[in-house]
């Protein structure tokens, strides 16, 4: 991810990237080549401890799960304002995406998004990233996907024909669709 980053005089366009994939199939692995890479801070959402940076908001003084991982991205993102530079992982989003209010995705989305936040979010199916990143994504990486509504739903989502075929069902290959939606080019690895 940091040699993908464009610059732009002073400032530099944030860039989203999206891993699917089943637990054991390289997403992990290949985030922490990025973070390893990466120039600036990092920031990590780890509902598994996967990262030894990570955080996992708890529900303190009767806020829920849900409304504290809402404070800790509108702290994060500065309500869509941005106030923060540096790379954002959003690990594991479908054990939270869908109950983390929209706005929250839009402000994660808009925060920074000329000064350099960058995000990456892993999931092991589509349906689990919000739906603002995964349209907005400048590349996503499918690894082994065998579900057939979650390959379905992503050539649904794409506008793609054909593509719930492309997608690996093996461990060790991948599908990258880079540029966004609609995607400019598929590479099968």
């Amino acid at each position: 991810m940091a040699d993908q980053r464009q610059e732009h005089g002073g400032d530099r366009e944030r860039r989203i990237a999206v891993v699917l994939g089943k637990k054991g199939a390289g997403k992990t692995t290949l985030v922490r080549r990025w973070v390893d890479s990466y120039p600036g801070s990092v920031r990590a959402l780890d509902p598994a401890g996967e990262f030894s940076f990570g955080e996992w908001p708890v529900g303190e003084g009767g806020k829920t799960r849900r409304q504290a991982i809402s404070d800790w991205l509108k702290e994060l993102t500065g309500d869509g304002r941005g106030n923060w530079e540096g790379l954002l992982i959003l690990d594991d989003s479908d054990r939270y995406a869908s109950v983390v209010p929209s706005e929250a995705w839009t402000d994660v989305y808009c925060a920074n998004r000329h000064v350099g936040l960058d995000v990456i979010v892993t999931a092991h199916r589509p349906q689990g990233v919000a739906k603002e990143l995964l349209a907005n994504a400048d590349i996503v990486y499918i690894f082994q996907q065998d579900e057939p509504l979650a390959r379905k739903y992503l050539e649904k989502f794409t506008q793609i024909e054909g593509l719930a075929d492309l997608i690996p069902t093996e461990k060790g290959r991948a599908l990258v669709v880079v540029h966004g939606h609609p995607p400019s080019e598929l590479i099968v690895f």
